[in-house]
Order: structure tokens, then sequence, then C-alpha cells
């Protein structure tokens, strides 16, 4: 899926939802987190630019993540503004860009 302001402004969501789509991008930001500990020790060998940029591309995601949880949590998502939603969106992209590269990288494309 590619993450822009366009498909995450159109969620439809059920009216009972609880909003909890940061819940889930965090979710995927720690399961991606994972994943590269796990791959690490073998991609780094053969694509140590590739790996930089993956973890330098999840730092930055996390931190903006980071960012909007306060004391009680997420905010539900409805709440963010436009402009930190497109922010937010921008950079799972570009995270998911560099995962993408990950497969020919270290030669599995």
């Amino acid at each position: 899926m590619v993450f822009d302001e366009k498909n995450l402004d159109h969620i439809q969501l059920p009216q009972a939802s609880s909003q909890t789509d940061l819940l889930d991008f965090e979710a995927n930001v720690a399961g991606v987190s994972r994943m590269m500990a796990l791959l690490k020790p073998v991609a780094v060998q053969a694509a140590p630019l590739v790996v930089s940029d993956i973890d330098s591309r999840l730092t930055d995601t996390n931190s903006a993540l980071t960012a909007l949880k306060g004391a009680d949590g997420y905010p539900a998502y409805d709440k963010v503004d436009a402009d930190t939603r497109k922010v937010l969106a921008q950079k799972m992209q570009s995270l998911a860009e560099a995962i993408g590269k990950l497969n020919a990288a270290v030669g599995l494309e």
C-alpha cells in the first residue's frame, strides 16, 4: 500500500471505531524494526547502505510517531492536524521505499 495523505485521510472507519490508527502505525514500525533486527546481520554484509537507510528512516518515522504520543497514548487520528498527517504519511512512504530496495540489494531479485 502506498502511504500518502490521500490514502490515510480517506480511511473509512466504522462509526464505533476507536480511532487507533496511530497505534496501528506504531505496531507496523515495531514489526519492521523486529524484521530488521533479524535480517541485519546478513543484510548489512550485502547491502550496508540500504540497511543504513532503512535504520535512518525507521528512527525518523518512530520519532514522528513518538512526538504525537502523550501521557494518555496517541490521540484519535482525526484529531491530528492535516499537515502532521501528511508529514507522517511521507515518512511512512519513505520507509516503505527503503524497505522495497532490500530484496534486490541482498540478491533476492
